[in-house]
């Protein structure tokens, strides 16, 4: 099987970023900010430093991704109960269902400095949501299974949680999403993510690691 890419959505400003960043704020920054202080050698996208937010760059990316043999996407999901995040590619496959396999990578940690070594919070991800937080959520993620394009396991969509220990009680975290998307008529195929050896434990709760 061809491998399939992880995309990252943070090449376009966001609301959050603006206010806690500075206005225009995208990785991009990043990128340009390693270049000015010589951190690595200077470099750029082969593409330039598009604008991830814009639906024909989408298309255009997947376009690229399916003459380089590549499979599909994992794309990462920004779901923070009170609000998404960074969602302009989801929308694009959402709303024109671009006929290449996709699933999502929960991103399942708060927003924070601490890459710059400062711990101070910029989004909240609460550790034990309430079951109508997590029937909100559920809601979304049906609508992002039903698509066809949308990648199944055995028939089951696949949904990939990226950091199952930032959960207080895991076990009863999964078990109340099995519960609210199989009221919505979803088997879905859980993985997660093994980081470090204390996640090795979580493997028993889920479908693949």
């Amino acid at each position: 099987m061809n491998p399939f890419a992880i995309y990252f959505p943070q090449f376009y400003p966001s609301k959050t970023n603006d206010a806690v960043w500075g206005q225009g704020f995208t990785d991009w920054s990043l990128v340009a900010y390693a270049n000015l202080k010589d951190q690595w050698a200077r470099r750029a996208p082969a593409r330039g430093f598009y604008d991830g937010g814009s639906s024909d760059v989408h298309r255009a990316q997947i376009s690229e991704m399916k003459d380089a043999g590549l499979a599909g996407l994992a794309v990462y999901h920004y779901w923070f109960y009170s609000h998404q995040e960074l969602d302009a590619f989801e929308n694009t496959i959402l709303d024109h269902d671009l006929d290449f396999p996709w699933f999502m990578i929960w991103a399942t940690e708060g927003w924070s400095k601490r890459w710059i070594g400062d711990p101070t919070s910029i989004v909240t991800l609460t550790d034990s949501p309430l079951e109508a937080e997590v029937a909100q959520h559920c809601s979304y993620l049906a609508r992002c299974f039903d698509q066809k394009s949308y990648f199944h396991v055995d028939g089951r969509p696949l949904l990939v949680i990226y950091n199952l220990s930032h959960f207080r009680n895991p076990a009863q975290m999964l078990e109340s999403y099995r519960k609210a998307l199989k009221a919505l008529g979803k088997d879905v195929y859980f993985a997660h993510f093994i980081k470090n050896p204390f996640d090795v434990e979580y493997s028993s709760l889920v479908d693949a690691t």
